[in-house]
């Protein structure tokens, strides 16, 4: 979110303290965007056990991406190339004009019904939302079936 911009260190290091290891800093891979105000920049984290069992990640084109088992360094690096510079210059580009990527996360019955307990709060919450057969969900993300 806003909160979260750095600027603690960036005060820390400009009275001289120093860092380190600041590359092992991790950022989540997956957070829910509510639909009822998807322009807030606070996202509510999704569990990473949706993707362990067996959870989907697809990309605006409904492709497939990454394995989801992966590391959050390695699913959070796949997601980023979706930017056309990061993958040479392994930076985002801060451009506001850019579109930021989403991404989808499927599950299918039987990984739902295994995180039971979490898709109910998140759908309470009203950020997962329930599709009967690909043809719906493919509807419902604007892509075709056959992707």
């Amino acid at each position: 979110g806003a909160f979260s911009t750095g600027d603690g260190i960036a005060m820390a290091e400009a009275i001289g303290a120093t860092t380190r290891d600041m590359e092992k800093i991790q950022l989540h891979p997956t957070g829910f965007v509510d639909p009822a105000d998807p322009s807030n920049p606070n996202k509510i984290l999704a569990a990473e056990m949706l993707r362990g069992v067996g959870g989907i990640l697809i990309n605006q084109l409904g492709e497939r991406f990454c394995n989801e088992l992966g590391t959050r360094a390695y699913v959070t690096e796949r997601m980023l190339n979706h930017n056309r510079r990061f993958p040479f210059s392994k930076f985002w580009n801060p451009n506001r004009n850019s579109r930021v990527p989403t991404f989808s996360l499927i599950l299918s019955e039987s990984a739902a019904i295994e995180a039971q307990r979490h898709v109910k709060v998140y759908s309470k919450k009203g950020l997962l939302s329930q599709f009967r057969g690909l043809e719906t969900l493919a509807q419902h993300l604007k892509i075709p079936t056959s992707t």
